[in-house]
Parts: structure tokens; C-alpha cells; sequence
């Protein structure tokens, strides 16, 4: 009898434990996420030297990310030159739970969801009318001064458009 009460103890202490390291991770995870997002605030500029686009050419001349803290993550205005010369602007919510939410100012897709995967490390998913035509990460810097993203684009029939990799710098 003590053998059943002991090992029934032993499972519910090894339970207990499980759900408060469950716990702890959840609150570190959320907290890194957040951390993210505090030193993501303020403005990016595109290093279109460092910027690859395949195939090309680059459908930018320029770039202006705007990073602002709002209630719900972060919101992403953006403002540049397009490749013909015509002003590009737009923004986003970025909301780290998996969710999608609108997207103005880019005619490639109309909304974008976001999964943290470290305190540096964000990947996306971008839509056009429920269909996902790109696949992206973004990286931060450890020393917090260069934002990297990286993509593969599909058309709406899911044939390759190609990578992208574009860089940007804090300003």
C-alpha cells in the first residue's frame, strides 16, 4: 500500500512540475517575443546593396520600415520608391499569434500572420484572398542594429516567384 501511495505522489509532484515548467517557458517565451518587439520600434532603411531579389530586378529603390508599440504587438508603416519610380506606402499589424490581419498598401497580398520563434526570430505567412504566396522569417541582430528578412514568393497556383532577401538597417 505505501509502494501505490508513493508512486502516486512521485506522479502527481512529476505533474505539478511539468505544468509550472510549462508555465515558466510560456512567460520567458512571451517575454523574449516582447522584447522583440520593444527593440524593433522605431525606423529601418533598406540596404538595397546588401538586398538580393531573385529574379530581379529589385522592385524597390527604396524603403522606410516604421516599427511603432501599439496594445496588440506592433504596427509596421512603410513608405519608398517603387523600381518605376512611384511612391509605395502601407501598413500592418504585427500580431505574434499565428492569426491573419489586414494588409494595405502591397497589391502581392492583403494580409500577414505572425509566429514567434525566438526573442530574434519571427516567421510570416502573406495571403492573397486566403491563399498563401509568401513564406518569410525575419531575423533581428544580436546587436540589434540590422533587421533581415527573408522569403519565398508563389503565385495564387503555387508556381515559384522566387527568394527574396532584403536588409535594412536601424536609422
Amino acid at each position: 500500500m505505501k509502494t501505490i501511495i508513493s508512486v502516486i505522489t512521485f506522479a502527481t509532484h512529476a505533474a505539478v512540475a511539468a505544468v509550472v515548467a510549462i508555465l515558466l517557458f510560456t512567460v520567458a517565451s512571451t517575454n523574449d517575443v516582447f522584447a522583440q518587439g520593444k527593440v524593433l520600434v522605431g525606423s529601418w532603411k533598406l540596404d538595397a546593396a546588401r538586398s538580393k531579389f531573385d529574379p530581379g530586378p529589385a522592385p524597390y529603390k527604396s524603403m522606410t520600415l516604421t516599427f511603432s508599440a501599439t496594445d496588440r504587438g506592433l504596427k509596421n508603416d512603410f513608405a519608398g520608391v517603387d523600381a518605376d519610380g512611384r511612391p509605395v506606402k502601407g501598413s500592418y499589424m504585427i500580431v505574434t499569434d499565428g492569426k491573419d490581419y489586414p494588409v494595405t498598401g502591397i497589391s502581392e497580398y492583403d494580409s500577414s500572420s505572425y509566429t514567434p520563434i525566438s526573442n530574434t526570430t519571427t516567421v510570416y505567412v502573406r495571403q492573397k484572398f486566403g491563399t498563401t504566396v509568401v513564406v518569410g522569417s525575419r531575423v533581428l541582430s544580436r546587436d540589434g542594429r540590422t533587421l533581415t528578412f527573408r522569403e519565398k514568393s508563389v503565385d495564387r497556383e503555387g508556381r515559384d516567384r522566387g527568394d527574396t532577401l532584403m536588409v535594412f538597417e536601424r536609422s
